[in-house]
């Protein structure tokens, strides 16, 4: 069993997943630095594990919500993960998966 957890900021950030994220200090350059522009908020519902393009599970994302944690079966080889966001345009990809692998392998 894996685990692997969702995220739509860097765990460091502290930040939800719906929540908006603040402009940085710009630094010098022809355009506009992309941690000087503020972080959309997504107003996501839910969160979907999608693996080998089926859908395992969804959880609700909620406003207390920093991550979502998925368990998860995988064999060895290749597998395609692609986790979501459910939000009113339809589907957005989850920025950050961090993949814990059996206690075993650790």
């Amino acid at each position: 069993m894996y685990e692997v957890e969702v995220r739509r900021w860097p765990a460091e950030s502290g930040k939800k997943i719906n929540e908006v994220l603040l402009p940085g200090a710009d630094v010098p350059g022809a355009d506009q630095a992309f941690r000087a522009r503020p972080g959309l908020g997504i107003d996501a519902t839910s969160a979907t594990m999608r693996l080998n393009g089926k859908d395992l599970e969804t959880t609700p994302v909620d406003d207390s919500s920093e991550s979502i944690t998925f368990q998860i079966e995988l064999t060895e080889g290749k597998h395609q993960l692609s986790p979501y966001f459910t939000i009113p345009q339809g589907e957005l990809g989850c920025y950050y998966a961090i993949v814990r692998g059996p206690m075993e392998d650790l």
